[in-house]
């Protein structure tokens, strides 16, 4: 069954990155966004030997499995530079300053991811008729869930629906009684809320620590 054959269903939606990257501009998967901070931050090593030498640690596990795992170190360490190069004076946000990271906690690091993500544009040469499609699909959906960081989903939503998602970040709202139609539930973070991203090494011990029915 294709979008187009959509006619009487209700689907619930599992939607990942390669959703925003097949339609949108310059938009990264997840080692091309580690790349691009680590660039920023790390001078003394480049990324890909950073992800080999996570590899060979973790050779007894599957590829899938050493990739993620090396994926989370990375943004790990790159978090840890970042934001201490922020402090320091070294590194400018837009739109945060060091007394508003400090007073309510915020990452400059996951700040700035936002903003990475905040400008959304489709590409030049994107199937205007499959996004159309696309964009009905969502409209037509019982329950959305997303690993992404984006608004990419809900502003697709809104373009062909009179009706305004119901946006849910994080666990916010999983396991509790709603309308159950136009729910969008985010549940690695969202820009909107930039220490809700979910990310390193910590961001998802504490996620599969709340998560076990969701990561099931």
């Amino acid at each position: 069954m294709g979008l187009s054959d959509l006619k009487n269903q209700y689907p619930i939606v599992f939607i990942g990155s390669g959703i925003s990257k097949r339609y949108l501009d310059n938009f990264p998967s997840w080692t091309e966004l580690l790349e691009e901070y680590w660039n920023k931050v790390d001078e003394t090593e480049d990324i890909y030997s950073f992800l080999h030498n996570q590899n060979v640690k973790d050779a007894n596990l599957s590829r899938p499995q050493q990739d993620f795992r090396a994926n989370i170190a990375a943004a790990t360490h790159i978090q840890k530079l970042f934001d201490s190069a922020f402090f320091r004076g070294n590194l400018k946000v837009n739109g945060l300053t060091k007394k508003l990271a400090q007073s309510d906690r915020i990452s400059p690091f996951k700040w700035s991811i936002s903003n990475r993500f905040k400008k959304l544009n489709l590409k030049n040469d994107v199937d205007i008729t499959e996004v159309d499609l696309f964009r009905k699909m969502l409209a037509k959906s019982k329950m959305i869930i997303t690993t992404n960081y984006d608004n990419f989903i809900e502003q697709s939503y809104v373009m062909v629906s009179d009706q305004q998602p119901e946006v849910f970040v994080g666990q916010q709202g999983l396991f509790d009684e709603g309308s159950g139609w136009a729910e969008i539930y985010k549940i690695h973070g969202s820009i909107e809320y930039p220490n809700s991203i979910i990310i390193n090494e910590d961001d998802y011990s504490n996620f599969d620590d709340k998560s076990i029915l969701v990561t099931a």
